[in-house]
């Protein structure tokens, strides 16, 4: 998954990219880029994750719930 979210990002340099997955799916991306950042929980199926992208690795910036209208950067 990670190497087919790097291969999509190099393809469109300079660009934003949008996925579109589950939440578990996102919770399994973000523990396979940034173990470090642990949810309490999983968030909602309708949750934003938004990640940077370094030339080499995704860094999670902060989970967007468009249901509250919070951002969240920890948890």
């Amino acid at each position: 998954m990670v190497a087919s979210a790097k291969e999509i990002v190099e393809r469109h340099p300079e660009q934003s990219i949008l996925a579109v997955s589950h939440a578990g799916t996102l919770m399994t991306f973000l523990h396979a880029v940034d173990p470090e950042c642990a949810f309490q929980s999983c968030p909602g199926n309708w949750a934003i994750l938004v990640f940077d992208y370094d030339g080499s690795n995704f860094h999670f910036v902060k989970l967007i719930d468009p249901l509250t209208d919070q951002e969240f950067v920890e948890f």
